[in-house]
């Protein structure tokens, strides 16, 4: 009887440990039509980048985002080469920029942001997860919106 309630407890432990792993997806979803047009599973803390270039400035621009604990966005650093016209004359003051090897860095942002980018003819946006690109043209025109969210457990192709 003991190594019954033993064995229960056990499972109970276990299945208790595989279910506090909390996975989410990026789903990528056309801004038009509000279709999700991929799904990428992603866990809280991973980061993630959105790299292109700044269609005033013609200089790339590197976006690096993470998942908090709640699944929220987080903007964590901006790389780039020059200011762009899109990040202001403000957002270096908030948030102080570094230089390294020719690039600018701003880091330690660590804000919940909102991803919607109206896709470029030259700005290239590319999503990069896990080394594999996704660009944007390859799931909606440039000119049209893509947006960007995190959903809990959601299904994943």
């Amino acid at each position: 009887m003991m190594k019954r309630i033993g064995l229960i407890i056990g499972l109970i432990l276990l299945l208790s440990l595989v279910s506090c792993k909390t996975y989410f997806c990026l789903q990528i979803i056309d801004g038009q039509s509000g279709s999700i047009v991929e799904s990428i599973r992603i866990e809280q803390g991973e980061t993630f980048t959105v790299k292109f270039i700044h269609s005033v400035e013609k200089a790339p621009i590197f976006e690096s985002f993470y998942l908090d604990h709640e699944g929220r966005i987080i903007l964590k650093e901006v790389k780039f080469k020059k200011i762009g016209v899109g990040y202001g004359r403000y957002l270096p003051t908030l948030y102080p920029s570094e230089q390294r090897n020719g690039w600018y860095y701003m880091s330690n942002i660590n804000v919940p942001v909102t991803l919607a980018y109206r896709v470029g003819y030259v700005a290239n946006h590319t999503l990069v997860i896990r080394g594999r690109d996704y660009p944007f043209s390859e799931f909606v025109p440039p000119g049209d919106l893509l947006k960007i969210v995190s959903r809990r457990n959601s299904y994943v192709r």
